[in-house]
């Protein structure tokens, strides 16, 4: 009996994650890029919200790369206006995992620019007087 329920809750979680992945590039989102290379896709309600920080182009917003320096500073006071909550957590903006760093943009703007963030969560062995404890991370 056990085993059947296990088998539910397996299939039930499956298919969460199906319905998750939803999501249709570009859809209806404007491809984002740093100078020639692209990084994201934003909805065109926030692509109008960068104003003249990104330059609309036929092939989408393209952010000059001598700019991307205050990409951070402007995804922080857009948050606010698109529902999302920054977090104190900078990742490196790529436009290929094992590409230069373009640009520096806090963890809760990710998705509403459409930028993969990859990050290590890390849990360990702490040695102290009175023994071995588990430290275990927290998230923001």
């Amino acid at each position: 009996m056990g085993e059947h329920n296990d088998q539910l809750s397996v299939a039930a979680c499956l298919d969460i994650i199906a319905g998750c992945r939803n999501a249709v590039l570009p859809g209806d989102r404007l491809t984002l890029a740093i100078g020639g290379a692209p990084v994201g896709y934003v909805r065109p309600a926030l692509g109008a919200a960068l104003g003249g920080f990104a330059t609309r182009t036929e092939n989408g917003l393209v952010i000059d790369p001598r700019d991307a320096v205050h990409f951070n500073e402007v995804a922080h006071a857009l948050a606010p206006q698109f529902g999302y909550r920054i977090r104190g957590e900078d990742f490196d903006v790529r436009s290929r995992v094992e590409g230069p760093v373009l640009a520096i943009l806090d963890r809760g703007a990710l998705p509403a620019v459409g930028v993969i963030g990859l990050g290590v969560h890390m849990n360990g062995y702490c040695r102290r007087r009175d023994g071995i404890y588990l430290w275990i991370a927290r998230r923001s």
